[in-house]
């Protein structure tokens, strides 16, 4: 069941898994055959639990639109981030703010382009210092659709 309509250009898995200090996935966007470069998409960390870990409490899912002179954002909470209301708020700061569920889907759009996410794999971490607080696991399918009009 989708949310949005409009002609499909592509479809990715962004997957985060604990312990990649440095994630930030990153996908093209091309048009249909010969219609070139269209825009990106990705998933990265959007916070750490804390300045000491790489543990991720928030991950942020972008659409760039080559046509649309900004990134529009989607910042995926964990139970703990959601729970936080100074760092839910300094979160929404980077765009619209969600907590993270199984199943969960949602849409991103920009100019020309649509990015409808779904959160395919969701665990978290065990023995964090704060219950929920950091992602053993995220997958988040990711479809990419070109907007009507």
């Amino acid at each position: 069941s989708t949310l949005v309509s409009g002609k499909k250009l592509a479809e990715f898995d962004a997957i985060y898994h604990r312990g990649e200090s440095d994630y930030d996935e990153a996908f093209v966007v091309e048009g249909d055959a010969g219609a070139g470069y269209r825009g990106e998409c990705g998933m990265g960390i959007a916070t750490a639990l804390d300045s000491e870990s790489n543990q991720a409490t928030a991950l942020e899912v972008w659409l760039f639109d080559k046509s649309d002179i900004r990134t529009v954002t989607t910042v995926l909470l964990s139970q703990y981030a959601q729970d936080t209301p100074a760092l839910r708020d300094r979160l929404g700061e980077k765009g619209d703010t969600r907590l993270a569920a199984l199943n969960q889907a949602f849409a991103i759009e920009a100019k020309t382009l649509i990015l409808e996410g779904e959160v395919t794999d969701l665990a978290y971490a065990e023995g964090s210092k704060e219950p929920r607080s950091v992602f053993d696991r995220v997958t988040v399918h990711l479809t990419i659709y070109a907007a009507e009009g």
